[in-house]
């Protein structure tokens, strides 16, 4: 039985190996598809195999393209329409700030008049006791 456990492992020892492997690179931080792709790519250099990262045009990445392209001009106006919602913020702060001096001041006179009209009144009273 022992003999057979071993003789499995042993079958899969190559299969073992990758998987400490790529679980050891996961550890340390290294992405094992990206090491695959540096192998790949030295060893196709070495053998005169080049990779070319130019393909003919078809629909699929042209529409890739296009799909780029609309990105890049929903973010230019998404840019544009924040900006222009920050100068609305800004303009109607401004506004607001106006609007409470004005009411602010408003008050104080509406205070001073009442404190006037106050100040009157004690003065009539006073001239006239009845």
């Amino acid at each position: 039985m022992l003999h057979h456990i071993i003789k499995f492992i042993h079958d899969l020892r190559i299969l073992l190996f990758a998987i400490i492997l790529v679980s050891f690179m996961y550890n340390v931080g290294v992405d094992p598809i990206d090491v695959g792709r540096f192998i790949g790519a030295k060893l196709g250099r070495a053998i005169g195999i080049s990779t070319s990262t130019s393909v003919p045009p078809n629909p699929f990445n042209s529409l890739a393209l296009q799909l780029e392209e609309k990105k890049k001009f929903l973010d230019d106006k998404e840019d544009y329409l924040n900006q222009k919602e920050e100068e609305i913020y800004l303009k109607n702060v401004r506004e607001q700030r106006r609007l409470i001096i004005i009411l602010a001041a408003g008050l104080a006179v509406l205070l001073v008049l009442i404190a006037v009209n106050f100040y009157l009144d004690y003065k009539r009273k006073k001239k006239n006791p009845q």
